[in-house]
């Protein structure tokens, strides 16, 4: 389940994260602002809420960036100073792998059924398959008329500053883009229009280059920490994505995947939540379809809805993003007088974290034909020295194991995890998406569970008899062999549409349960046709053309015509 994605985020903040887990270069910059002559590569963006109980959240937003390492620049709009810190590529990886949506089927055996020596393989489950000189070391910047440098810092690879701009000047946008070129970050794709929004309504500016010696393959996430009261303590901000700003360059279905760490269950306020019809999602390889079912079911909300793909107490994550098995390696590099090669042994653990590649490069001696990058992938495959075992032990806990650690620690502290998945496109970007905590929902499995029952009799082998599967929503999908017989083309891809808000249940927006109905009644049941056989789309009395032919008209007797709203590629 590899999608597109760009988007920005949040409380008063603007921020946004993109990432890749396989580069492609595309135009979108997302909701932040970098050079369009240095496009970012993006394939799902993933972002991680906080929200604590003292009215504070932590944000953490994924990057990933593709161009020269001098030309990466990241300027964020935000409300007051937040902390700002890193995280790793490893929180949302592990996130995502314990959270991927899973449809597994069980068989059983109706009847007996001739002698067939093939064997009737489970289906797979879903998986991933699931985005210039450095500043003086972040020292004070020279203050520039209408200009005030509020904080600098260093954090992982960054260095960063964060900078106000005097409302009086005559153009505030064109002030802070000036004072961004002069000193070192490349904005070339920002234009004053999009900066003077968020400089009229008091915001200051955090931007982020990478430092003289860190090439672009060390970027990693950042941490916010910030209030959510606004600047006049008048109330608070909800959690949101900006992601209107995102459309200057968004391309069709970018993927946009959002974890919460909060009191209870995330919920779209302003957006839809889409309950996915499971008929059309192939139980037997639903990595094939999948990514198709979101699409639409997204177009089918306007572009303007979210899957909850996993709901649930948090301590069902308890050692997702720091494990014991980490932590016991992580305590044996500590312990005793480790020569080179014991650290290089144990480092194997943590292999391609970030900060690895840094801190090879800053605390060991590197032969010459290896880089930071490639001893961090193989630590054993190159002769490598460490002359200070200590020194290069605690840069590992600091630039490493602690910005894991401190997140999942962070994340732990609240009591309810959530995931929401969506796809948009740049004409879906109108309104930005804001983001509650509803504690009446039931909990969401990310585990989908259903059984085949295989209808068996004397004159067909396992492998052609027809069979039937319930699905939990309530429909029963009939088909033979290994080919799930529907698809998107066939019936919506949402069950429901539902509009939820902070209490209770939410309002079902749309129903398609009678239509699924309908159409799944225009299949074979088994025993009704005497031709029934698989046609290479199912079990099916009708040809392929006759059933969708059917399904429109259904639509169109239903007054529904959800066909018609969709986007077609």
């Amino acid at each position: 389940m590899i999608n597109r994605a760009s988007f920005s985020l949040l409380s008063g903040l603007a921020i946004a994260g993109l990432v890749g887990l396989t580069p492609k270069p595309a135009l979108a910059c997302g909701g932040f602002f970098c050079s369009f002559q240095q496009p970012v590569n993006q394939q799902a963006e993933r972002i991680l809420f906080i929200d604590h109980e003292d009215g504070s959240v932590t944000a953490v937003i994924q990057i990933q960036y593709a161009g020269p390492s001098e030309s990466f620049s990241w300027v964020l709009p935000v409300f007051g100073e937040p902390e700002v810190g890193v995280s790793s590529n490893v929180v949302f990886n592990r996130l995502q792998q314990a959270t991927n949506p899973q449809y597994s089927l069980t068989t059983e055996i109706e009847g007996t059924c001739a002698s067939d020596a093939r064997s009737v393989a489970g289906p797979p489950t879903l998986a991933d398959a699931d985005g210039s000189e450095s500043f003086n070391g972040g020292g004070p910047a020279p203050q520039d008329p209408g200009v005030s440098v509020l904080a600098a810092g260093a954090v992982g690879p960054y260095d960063y500053t964060l900078i106000g701009v005097d409302p009086g000047a005559d153009d505030p946008a064109d002030v802070a883009v000036t004072w961004l070129e002069e000193n070192g970050y490349d904005v070339s794709g920002i234009g004053e229009d999009l900066l003077r929004p968020y400089l009229a309504s008091g915001m200051n500016l955090v931007a982020f280059k990478l430092q003289k010696e860190a090439s672009s393959g060390e970027i990693r996430p950042v941490t916010l920490e910030y209030s959510m009261m606004t600047p006049q303590g008048a109330g608070m901000h909800s959690p949101l994505i900006p992601i209107q700003l995102t459309g200057v360059a968004a391309e069709d279905d970018m993927g946009v995947m959002v974890f919460h760490a909060a009191s209870d269950q995330a919920v779209p306020v302003n957006y839809r939540a889409l309950r996915l019809n499971e008929a059309v999602i192939n139980w037997f390889n639903p990595a094939t379809n999948y990514a198709d079912v979101i699409n639409l079911a997204a177009d089918e909300a306007g572009g303007h809805g979210f899957v909850t793909e996993r709901a649930g107490p948090m301590s069902e994550m308890e050692g997702i993003v720091w494990s014991p098995s980490d932590q016991a390696q992580w305590d044996s590099m500590q312990g005793g007088d480790l020569t080179s090669n014991d650290i290089l042994n144990r480092l194997w653990t943590f292999a391609g974290w970030d900060g690895v590649a840094e801190t090879l490069r800053e605390h060991a001696n590197l032969p010459d034909d290896a880089t930071g990058d490639d001893v961090s992938m193989c630590p054993t495959c190159f002769v490598v020295d460490i002359p200070d075992p200590a020194a290069f032990i605690e840069a590992m806990r600091t630039n490493v194991i602690e910005p894991v650690q401190d997140t999942a620690e962070v994340m732990m502290t609240r009591p309810y995890f959530t995931r929401m998945y969506t796809t948009m496109s740049a004409h879906e970007m109108t309104e930005d998406p804001i983001f509650g905590y509803n504690p009446a929902l039931e909990p969401v499995d990310n585990v989908h569970t259903a059984t085949r029952v295989i209808e068996c009799n004397l004159l067909t082998t396992q492998a052609e008899a027809p069979w039937r599967v319930a699905l939990p929503q309530g429909h029963v999908v009939r088909g033979v062999g290994q080919i799930w017989p529907y698809s998107v083309d066939d019936m919506p891809a949402n069950h429901e549409i539902v509009q939820q808000g902070r209490q209770g249940p939410g309002e079902v927006i749309e129903s398609n349960h009678e239509t699924i109905s309908e159409v799944l009644s225009l299949g074979c049941a088994s025993g009704t046709c005497s031709n029934l056989t698989n046609t290479g789309a199912g079990c099916t009395c009708a040809s392929p053309a006759t059933r969708t032919g059917a399904w429109v008209g259904a639509f169109a007797l239903g007054g529904l015509l959800l066909a018609g709203r969709r986007r077609r590629r």
